[in-house]
This record gives C-alpha cells, sequence and structure tokens, in this order.
C-alpha cells in the first residue's frame, strides 16, 4: 500500500489550482492548423496511430486530483455546481509525430485552463469541440520513442446534468428536503468530460485519485477503497481524500459518487473477503431495502470467482478489495459495471422483495449478476474495440443468469433467460437493418468511430443476441468445457482487450484440451481445422439468424434453413460474406427422450433426420423450427401424448427438466413466421395444435412450467393487422371473447389452465417459490379472463377474506392481489362492487382510477351495477372519473354491451360532462365490433349527442369505428376462421 504523502498545498500553490474560474485565463492557441497532420487528426474520430496501428503514446498512470465546490443550493454557480482540478498523465511516447492528442469533452463548459510538458507550461494546445480533443502541439522537443514523460492539465467545470460524466443527481430524504449530489457515467465517453484522458477502451492504465469534498456531512467513493481522509489545505468546510491506486484499467470503468449517502450497511464475502457495501438514503436502508442487493452482492462475487477461477479480490491491492453498490434516482443507463464501485438506478437496487412483484426481484437479480459478472468480463478483460462491444455484454448478459446459481440456486434460469432474452432478441434481429455481433463486417457499411455510432453498440444485439449465442455455444460444447476454456481465457488476458478471434481461439484450446461429453461435439474435424469458428463464424460475423423447414419424405424430414426476415422478403440484404448460412445444431428427442445432437452444415441445402425426433426440447438454439404441414405437427403432438403414457408408467425416462422452454419456443416460431411478410406456411391451425400440450398435467400444471402459459398469452394478446404483421394494439383473445363464437373458444381455453392455477390460487402450493410468483401472473390471467370456474371461485376466496376483515389487501401476496381483487369482483355481485367503490372517494385520484379499473371487471349480468356507478359518477358531476369509468368499461368484454345501452340512454347528458373524454370511450367501444348490428348499435350514441356536440376526437373516431369493423371482419374471416374450425373439430380424446 502506497503512503500518502501530504504535500497538496505546495504542488497545488504552484500551478494556482485554487484561483477562482476565469474563463478568459488561458493561454492563446499557437497552433499550426495548416499542417496536413492536424488536419488529419481533427478529420477522425480516433487516437492517431501508426500506420500499423500501434498507439502513437501509451498511458501508464494518471494522478488526477478534483475539488468539487459543494451541494448546498448556495453553492450554484448560474444554476450549476462547478469542479476543478488537474491531472498528471504518465506516458510512453511510440512515435515522431510532434502532436500529442487525448480527449477533453470542451461542450457543457469543461475548459483546459493550462497544459506542462515535463514540468515546462506549454500554450500550443487546443481543446477541438467537435472531436472532444484536447491536441497539444509540441515543439519542445522531439521525443525519442519509447521514452516517458508527463503531461499536465488544469481545467475546470460545471457538473453536468445529463448522466454522462460527473453529473447532479438528488434524492429527497424523509422530510422531502431534497440533498444534492454527484454520480458519475463514463461509458462509453464521458471519462474525458471530468478530466483529459485517453478515452478509449485499449489506453488501460493506472489511476491515483484524491478528491476534495465540501461540508463534513459529504464524502467521495472511487473504484478503490480511501487511503485516507482529512481536512483539505483548501481550509473551512473542505476534506480530501485519498485513494488506492487502481489495478489497470480502461477510462470509462471509473466512477465516483459524491453524497451524504448512508453506508453503515457493510459486510465482507466469505470467500474472497470482499467488503461490500450498499450506500443509499438513510431512510430507505434504514427500511431494509438494501440487505437484498447486499447478499445478492457478496453470493455472485463468491460465486463467480470460483467459476472463474480468478479471485475477484486479486484486481485490488493485498487486503483492501471492494465492491461498493449505489444506486442514482435519474440513472438513464440502467446499471453500469464500474470496477469496485457499481452504480444502478434506484428500483434494481432498493427494493423489500416480499413487497415486489416477483419480475422485479427478478430484475434485480440478474442485473446484479449482469453487473457483476462484468468484473470479469468487461473490466478483466475488455474489448479492444466498441464495434465488438459483445466481448463484454454478451457475456454479461448470459451472467445475468449463470450468477442465479449462487444467489438464487432454487429459481430456473433458464425460464428466465429465454423469455427475457432469447425471444427479445429474436424479434429484435430479424431484419435487414439489424447488425452482426462483430460489427467488423457484412454490415452493409455501417462505421463505429464517433459517441453516436459507439452509443447504438448497446442493443439488443450486443445484450440479448450475444447472450444467446454464447448460451447456445455453451450448450453445444458443454459448460464443463466452456468454463476451463473461459479460466484459461481470462488468466491469459487479464488486464488486457480482447476479441472474438481471441476468444474463440480458447474455446478451441478447450474443445482440443477435454474431451466431450457423452458423445457431443461441434461437427467439423479437429485436425489442422478449427471447429469452433467454422461452426460460429455465421452467428457472429453476420446479422440475423435461419428458420429451418422441416417436409415430409418418407420416414423422414427433410430439414432446410433460409434467413428469417420479420419485414421485407431480399434475404441477401445487405450483402454477406457468408450468404446468411449458419451451421446449425439441431438437438432432438429420441423416441427414449434422450436428447441427440445433429448438425446442418452451413454448405448443405437440406439434411434428412427421422421423423420420430422432437427438436431443440429445450429451446436453446438461436433459430426459428417450424413443421409446414399441418398433419405432420399433429402426428408430432400426438407423439407427445404417447411419450408422456410411456414415461408414466416408466417405459421410458420423463421428458427434459426444460422442455417446456422448448413447447414455449415452438409457438413462438409458429407466430412469428406466421405474421413475417415471406410466406412459411405457419397458420393458427399449428399454434391452436400446440395448444393440447396445454392438456397433458405433467407438461403444463407445474409451477416452472410458466414460460409456456408466458407465451401462450404472448401469441394471443396480439392479432394479425391488416398488413400481415403483428401488432399488439388489439388482441386475438379479446376478438374471440367479442365474438359469436366466444363460448366455443373460452370453454376449451379457460380449463387449459385450471391444473395450473390449483398450484398457485388463491395461495401457492409449495408456499411461494419464484416460479409460482412467477406463474400466477399468466395462468391465473388466463383462465379468470375466459371465465374459468374454478379460478374466479379461488378470487373470490381472496376476495371475500379481505371483506370480512381476515385479511388486508397487504396480506395477499402482491403478485396474486390485483387478480384477486379483478376477478374477485367478476365472480360478486352487489357487495363486492360497494366494497371496491368506497376506494373511489376515500382515496387518491390514482387510487380512485385503479378502483375503477378493479369495477370495470364485472359479469355482464351486472349491467345494473354498472349503470348505478355511472349515475353516482354522473350525479357527482365527476366528470374525471366518469371519464375513466366509461371508457375502463367500454373496452372489457363482459361490460362493453351494457357500457353502450347506458350510452344510448344517457349519453348526451354524459357529452357534456366528459366532452374530451368520449373520444377514447367510442374507440375503446369500436375495438373489437365485428358484425354490422354493432356498428349500428354504436351509431345510435353518435345520433342522440349529435355532431354539433361531439368533440372533433370523438367524431374522428365514430367515423373510424367503419374502418375497425372492416379490419375485425377480415381478420375472423381469415384467422379467427381457421380458430373456431380447429375448436369445432377438435377431439379431447384423440389420440388417447
Amino acid at each position: 500500500m502506497r503512503l500518502f504523502v501530504f504535500c497538496l498545498g505546495v504542488t497545488l500553490g504552484q500551478i494556482n489550482l485554487f484561483k477562482p474560474f476565469d474563463p478568459n485565463d488561458r493561454p492563446e492557441s499557437r497552433i499550426d492548423y495548416e499542417d496536413p497532420e492536424y488536419l488529419d487528426i481533427v478529420n477522425c474520430w480516433r487516437l492517431p496511430r501508426e500506420q500499423d496501428g500501434s498507439m502513437h503514446h501509451i498511458p501508464y498512470n494518471y494522478t488526477v486530483e478534483l475539488i468539487q465546490h459543494g451541494f448546498y443550493e448556495s453553492d450554484k454557480v448560474d444554476g450549476f455546481f462547478r469542479f476543478e482540478g488537474e491531472s498528471t498523465v504518465l506516458i510512453e511516447s511510440r512515435t515522431l509525430s510532434r502532436f500529442i492528442v487525448m480527449h477533453s469533452g470542451k461542450n457543457f463548459d469543461f475548459t483546459v485552463t493550462n497544459v506542462w510538458l515535463d514540468g515546462v507550461e506549454y500554450d500550443k494546445f487546443e481543446q477541438y469541440s467537435e472531436k472532444n480533443y484536447l491536441i497539444i502541439q509540441n515543439d519542445l522537443a522531439t521525443w525519442p520513442i519509447g521514452s516517458f514523460h508527463e503531461i499536465k492539465v488544469k481545467f475546470n467545470g460545471a457538473i453536468r446534468k445529463d448522466n454522462s460524466g460527473l453529473y447532479e443527481t438528488s434524492y429527497p430524504d424523509a422530510d422531502g428536503n431534497v440533498h444534492y449530489m454527484a454520480g458519475t457515467q463514463m461509458e462509453c465517453c464521458g471519462a474525458r468530460k471530468m478530466f483529459p484522458c485517453f478515452d478509449e477502451p485499449e489506453y488501460k492504465a493506472y489511476f491515483d485519485m484524491t478528491v476534495h469534498t465540501k461540508y463534513p456531512e459529504y464524502h467521495a467513493i472511487f473504484n478503490t477503497e480511501q487511503e485516507s481522509v482529512g481536512p483539505s489545505p483548501l481550509g473551512g468546510d473542505y476534506y480530501v481524500t485519498k485513494f488506492d491506486r487502481t489495478m489497470k484499467m480502461p477510462t470509462y470503468l471509473l466512477a465516483m459518487v459524491i453524497s451524504d449517502y448512508d453506508r453503515s450497511l457493510v459486510a465482507r464475502s466469505p470467500e474472497t473477503d470482499t467488503s461490500v457495501t450498499i450506500l443509499g438514503p438513510k431512510v430507505r436502508l434504514d427500511n431494509g431495502e438494501g440487505d437484498y442487493g447486499l447478499q445478492l452482492a457478496m453470493d455472485i462475487i463468491d460465486g463467480f470467482s470460483a467459476f472463474y477461477g480468478y479471485n475477484y479480490a486479486d484486481s485490488f491491492l493485498p487486503g483492501r478489495a471492494k465492491s461498493d453498490q449505489v444506486g442514482l434516482s435519474d440513472f438513464l443507463a440502467g446499471a453500469m459495471e464500474n470496477w469496485g464501485l457499481v452504480t444502478y438506478q434506484n428500483f434494481l437496487i432498493y427494493i423489500l422483495p416480499e413487497e415486489q412483484f416477483e419480475y422485479n426481484v427478478m430484475s434485480v437479480a440478474t442485473v446484479f449478476g449482469h453487473e457483476l459478472q462484468h468484473q470479469w468480463t468487461g473490466n478483466l478483460i475488455t474489448c479492444t474495440w466498441w464495434d465488438e462491444i459483445w466481448i463484454n455484454e454478451a457475456f454479461a448478459d448470459i451472467g445475468g443468469y449463470l450468477a442465479l446459481k449462487w444467489a438464487e440456486p432454487t429459481w430456473n434460469l433458464e425460464n428466465e433467460f429465454i423469455v427475457n432474452e432469447l425471444f427479445r432478441a429474436l424479434r429484435f434481429d430479424d431484419r435487414t437493418s439489424s447488425r452482426p455481433l462483430i460489427n467488423k463486417q457484412n454490415n452493409n457499411g455501417g462505421k463505429v468511430e464517433n459517441p453516436a455510432e459507439i452509443m447504438l453498440q448497446f442493443d439488443l444485439i450486443a445484450y440479448q443476441k450475444g447472450g444467446s449465442i454464447v448460451r447456445m455455444m455453451i450448450y453445444c460444447m458443454g459448460e464443463d468445457r466452456w468454463q476451463l476454456g473461459m479460466q484459461d481465457y481470462l488468466q491469459a488476458n487479464k488486464f488486457s482487450n480482447t476479441d472474438g478471434e481471441i476468444y474463440f481461439k480458447h474455446m478451441q484450446s478447450a474443445l482440443d484440451s477435454y474431451p466431450a461429453v457423452d458423445g457431443w461435439d461441434l461437427p467439423y474435424d479437429h485436425s489442422g481445422a478449427t471447429p469452433f469458428n467454422k461452426t460460429f463464424d455465421g452467428w457472429v460475423r453476420q446479422m440475423g439468424y435461419p428458420v429451418l423447414r422441416a417436409q415430409a419424405d418418407q420416414n423422414l424430414f427433410l430439414v432446410s434453413q433460409s434467413r428469417y426476415l420479420q419485414t421485407g422478403e431480399n434475404i441477401n440484404e445487405p450483402p454477406s460474406s457468408l450468404d446468411y448460412k449458419w451451421t446449425v445444431p439441431l438437438p432432438a428427442l429420441d423416441q427414449d427422450n434422450k436428447i441427440v445432437m445433429n448438425w446442418m452444415l452451413s454448405n448443405e441445402t437440406t439434411v434428412g433426420v427421422p421423423k420420430n425426433l422432437w427438436f431443440d426440447p429445450e429451446g436453446k438454439i438461436y433459430a426459428y423450427y417450424i413443421i409446414e404441414d399441418y398433419q405432420e405437427l399433429k402426428k408430432q403432438v400426438n407423439d407427445i401424448f404417447l411419450r408422456e403414457e410411456k414415461a408414466a408408467i416408466g417405459l421410458i425416462p420423463f421428458f427434459p427438466k426444460d422442455f417446456h422452454n422448448g413447447v414455449a419456443k415452438y409457438l413462438h416460431s409458429y407466430w412469428k413466421t406466421m405474421v413475417a411478410d415471406m410466406t412459411y406456411g405457419s397458420q393458427y391451425f399449428h399454434i391452436m395444435e400446440l395448444t393440447r400440450i396445454f392438456t397433458i398435467p405433467s407438461l403444463a400444471d407445474g409451477v416452472q412450467r410458466w414460460p409456456m402459459w408466458n407465451t401462450l398469452a404472448y401469441v394471443f394478446n396480439r392479432i394479425v393487422a391488416p398488413n400481415g404483421r403483428e401488432t399488439a394494439s388489439y388482441s386475438a383473445r379479446k376478438m374471440m371473447m367479442f365474438s359469436s363464437s366466444r363460448k366455443l373458444w373460452a370453454d376449451y381455453m379457460g380449463p387449459l389452465a385450471k391444473g395450473a392455477v390449483a398450484n398457485v390460487f388463491p395461495e401457492y402450493r409449495d408456499g411461494g417459490s419464484h416460479d409460482a410468483k412467477r406463474a400466477v401472473r399468466d395462468v391465473v390471467d388466463w383462465a379468470c379472463f375466459h371465465n374459468e370456474e374454478s379460478c374466479l371461485s379461488a378470487a373470490a376466496s381472496n376476495f371475500a377474506k379481505v371483506m370480512s376483515g381476515e385479511k388486508t389487501w397487504d396480506e395477499i401476496n402482491i403478485n396474486m392481489r390485483d387478480l384477486s381483487k379483478n376477478y374477485g369482483i367478476r365472480a360478486g355481485g352487489k357487495k363486492e362492487v360497494d366494497f371496491i367503490k368506497q376506494e373511489i372517494y376515500s382515496g387518491s385520484s390514482n387510487e380512485a382510477t385503479v378502483a375503477i379499473r378493479t369495477l370495470s371487471y364485472m359479469n355482464a349480468q351486472s349491467a345494473d351495477l354498472g349503470f348505478e356507478l355511472f349515475n353516482e359518477l354522473l350525479g357527482n358531476q365527476d366528470s374525471a372519473n366518469l371519464a375513466t369509468a366509461l371508457q375502463e368499461f367500454a373496452r372489457q368484454t363482459e361490460t362493453r354491451d351494457f357500457t353502450i345501452s347506458y350510452l344510448q340512454e344517457y349519453g348526451n347528458v354524459v357529452n357534456t360532462w366528459i366532452k374530451n373524454g368520449m373520444g377514447e370511450v367510442v374507440s375503446n367501444l369500436c375495438a373489437y365490433i365485428q358484425t354490422q348490428d354493432e356498428y349500428d348499435e354504436i351509431m345510435k350514441i353518435r345520433d342522440l349527442i349529435g355532431l354539433d356536440d361531439l368533440s372533433v376526437e370523438a367524431i374522428g373516431q365514430f367515423r373510424a369505428c367503419e374502418e375497425r369493423l372492416e379490419q375485425n371482419s377480415d381478420f375472423m374471416n381469415a384467422y379467427g376462421s381457421q380458430i373456431i374450425y380447429w375448436l369445432r373439430n377438435y377431439d379431447p380424446n384423440y389420440p388417447l
């Protein structure tokens, strides 16, 4: 540990660091603007390099000293808090160029006032604002190649308000008082806005940081531990904190928080002895909102340290390892993996799990996992340039779920990944405007150079697609081999920069060094070749992915591949040197329910595989798979029933643990190929056939099966729009429930979820596992929406407990609370309606809106109660709540028709009170009309009120109603008819 020598007064006094800022106090620049080399510099977004790609100047160590002049309101200057400082960087010169180029964010009042080269003050420098450069023309001496020099810079600026660099944020205390503070966001290009530096990821260096803060309650934290804290030579209320030297790291991982946060929530992780701290507003930490994050961070740091064979603590000075987790109230990045100081948006760190929806708890756990995985992939090793940001983010994306092995070992991480990552990636990467993971080629000439282009790389390709491809790699080569390869990769490249080629080399080494398990291996011969590259190049070096189409040929399926496009039909745009062909893994269940692996090579037109295989049984492959012929799919589904029978009596093993994810993947595949511009042959017949699997209790009822239900809801909460593409503006299940075939539809769809509902509602049979809390949202809404009796009865049970005083709503688990309310109203009558109506008048306007939305779930037989509510609001001249009530009731399958009847009687009076809200009422009434009679009934409302009294918006919505009728009729004729035909011909006893 380096001792802090307190000599700031002399050093800083010599360069007058503490002189008040004067924008005119700056030597005049005398750079030669006509120099060709200068022109080359300002015309390029990258720091200059030699022709062989080597750096001009290599930074080794920065010594940075910052002064922040307080966060009281009185400290603001022209509305901004301010800071100033100096930085000295030790560099090695590797060029004969006389120009030195660093980054320095001149925009937004960041100003370099003085520059010293090797201790000599120098005036030939310029802040070139367009490129955020500090350009120094060195005419003092020619620096020999390999010589070392110091560049010292003095600067000052305003603390920004834009979530970049060192920026202002705040939080309220328990009394509502605002506490100002500063946080940082350096990725990609923020460090240059706090001090001049070489701000590209390959320019790694060590950092010695000293910070002066004002007022005793404020403190500074940094990437490393505080080495010393004491009074500042500035005197008064200033204090100075010196920090340990950092590890070798890029500038974008630097972080600082200056605040009066509470920092008493500290523990040491048991395996790595890392000091873990949750910092935040005292009122939140006192409430226990940091406890979950503290345990997550310790478990994950220790878990990944063992998994990757590199101890997190080894990156810090001996005995000084730390990991601060800090919430920032307006942090636009969501979370940031700064080494030793991870920052989060507040809702991703301060949480009481028992009071949050389980999805939110999952988000916190996986984001912690994501950011802490970065301490290895992103921090310990770093992408060389931003066009391969996947080297950081793809591994953090999958890492967010791998971390659950230690943070939440009872959760099924595969369930979370397929819904949150894989499906989202497939939905993003299905267009010609996508991009490759390695964004250097096959990208329509795209460049990644300026900050705007860099920030575009932080997308679902780098994250969700990258994570999905890494997950597929792990699956194909085996997790043990991948883990050993990663250990070698990290150890060999620690504290340096890597790219896809380096990663592939270490994966190939793992394939060569460790034997395959159960005969699984990549498809190419290892002798003299590179199977890993040949297998996975297509997945990372070109955009998109294939759809695999199986066509029957006697006892085989002939499987072909082509690029999948959601929009457009030119599968060769933009051009790809790999011709949009992939080497595709084809895992499948054989007749004994054992997973076997086949491959389709990129140069194969088709491959023949036995018909008795069920492909991608756990949803691992980054591709769609469809059997085009409906009758052949039907045989496949029949085979699932027969397998389940055999497994039940022990003739074959049961299905793989995550087979439900394979079913979800099939649903997703058929839906997406159905709504694409290209014709893939998918129809609702295929989707409806897959719903038969939901009738098998062992495959659909368990709480761990919730991704099937989540995907079923996704598919039927959308419709095919008039242009043939999907839209979430309307819902197929609502379309069917508003149709004349409502009973046929509901009698099939509702009971599908009956068994699943019984496991989670009105109480959790397993006591409330993560999967049960995830399942309840989808299965209960599915069953109760379709008026399944046992589901409505369960909702009524919870509702009755609250009405009787046996429980409060807060004692009903939050994941089922609104479901119990909403569907308790549907199952109930006047007592239940009157109970909820009290909330309209006893709470805030927001609470009144929620209560009205709950009441809109009443059943069709409760028209008199609906009329009573409308009349009460009308009589009270409560125009806001009356408009909300009519808008909400107009959109519900049970209440729309009696809302029409009410407006046919009272529409003219109602319109005088909610004239500006009538347009939305009409829009909701028309949303699902399918017959001329329904249209005529709505037009009676228009005629009653009269065009002269209607708002322009309402008139427009009445006119749009006819178009909506036409579009809905078209949907029902083209697609609803398929659903109805299938339901009418469905035999629940077939094939059993």
